[in-house]
């Protein structure tokens, strides 16, 4: 995992649950637009009813909208993106939410960490999670490769839609953001949907995470350069070993 992780270049993070605590009751969200399970968005689209479909838009935008009155940033969401920043990462965010509700996100963050942000998409863009074209696009704009991708957040659909693209996921405990959620790492996430690469139980351990992945690239460089100073029979001896194991 650590080789994998030392080879991101950036991190796409979710907003609500992730970045921020938005006392949503996602439980009585799903309850008053009657989808107990799945998407949200990708259960309504299946609607034949527009009419249907409107009210159910209506009544999470009333709640998304009440929500961003009352948020709360992640303990450790600061001190993460100015690690992230000081070290090169492009940063970036993904939500179903609306644009309002990430200016008021972002009027909460403040400089310079809301000015890390240098891809921002909200459900109104074409492609939401979990369509792995989302990431791809991602990608593009970075000019990476989707594999060198993170992508940070509360929700099963954050970890398909990194899966689905051939990123790396990492699931945070505690954003409340699925059914019958709890305070363990990956609780949600069934074998069917795929597991996350990295659990976590608070932002801060990515950046331990990211940090020994660091420390084990500079030292498997130094290895490197190291063995370049080998004689040939010690090379040789090396290569062997290597092969046995």
């Amino acid at each position: 995992l650590l080789h994998k992780l030392a080879n991101i270049k950036g991190i796409v993070f979710d907003m609500d649950g992730t970045m921020v605590q938005a006392n949503i009751d996602f439980v009585d969200m799903r309850k008053r637009v009657d989808i107990p399970i799945g998407d949200l968005f990708s259960v309504m689209q299946q609607w034949p009813s527009m009419t249907q479909r409107q009210s159910a838009v209506d009544i999470i935008n009333e709640i998304e909208f009440e929500a961003k009155n009352n948020l709360s940033l992640m303990n450790g969401l600061k001190k993460l993106l100015e690690f992230l920043h000081e070290n090169g990462f492009q940063i970036g965010l993904v939500t179903r939410n609306t644009v309002p509700g990430v200016n008021a996100f972002f009027e909460l963050l403040g400089k310079p960490f809301n000015e890390y942000f240098s891809v921002i998409l909200t459900r109104s863009f074409k492609y939401v999670k979990p369509d792995k074209r989302l990431m791809e696009f991602i990608a593009e704009e970075w000019a990476v490769l989707p594999r060198e991708l993170l992508m940070v957040g509360d929700s099963r659909e954050d970890v398909e839609v990194a899966n689905a693209a051939g990123s790396l996921s990492c699931l945070i405990a505690g954003g409340g953001n699925e059914p019958n959620a709890n305070s363990n790492p990956g609780n949600s996430i069934t074998i069917q949907q795929g597991q996350p690469s990295i659990a976590i139980s608070a932002l801060i351990e990515l950046k331990a995470y990211l940090q020994a992945a660091s420390k084990r690239m500079i030292e498997n460089e130094n290895a490197i350069e190291r063995i370049q100073h080998f004689k040939p029979m010690e090379m040789e001896f090396i290569d062997d070993l290597i092969q046995k194991n």
